[in-house]
């Protein structure tokens, strides 16, 4: 059995001074690297999102999609495997 690594907290360049590559290439790297998953979990918001999932699409993996929450106490990081709640949480906010 060949074991594969997953990225589970990756930042794009919407988490402004978190990360630096856009969605589009955070995506395409995956797909390079023979990942078959990657997380995007931007700071506070699911900005780079929509452009994460169409180009996991693209390249054949899937997108999970989360956000990095800042509270004043802790830091949360909730993911979300239907796209209705993300639609709900982001309606929310």
């Amino acid at each position: 059995m060949t074991e594969r690594y997953v990225e589970l907290h990756a930042h794009s360049a919407f988490s402004f001074l978190e990360g630096a590559s856009v969605p589009e290439d955070l995506a395409g790297a995956c797909a390079e690297f023979g990942m078959p998953a990657m997380a995007l979990v931007d700071r506070n918001g699911v900005y780079g999102a929509p452009r994460f999932h169409m180009a996991a699409k693209k390249a054949g993996i899937r997108a999970h999609i989360g956000s990095e929450i800042t509270a004043p106490t802790a830091t949360l990081i909730p993911c979300w495997r239907k796209r209705a709640k993300v639609i709900k949480i982001c309606a929310a906010w």
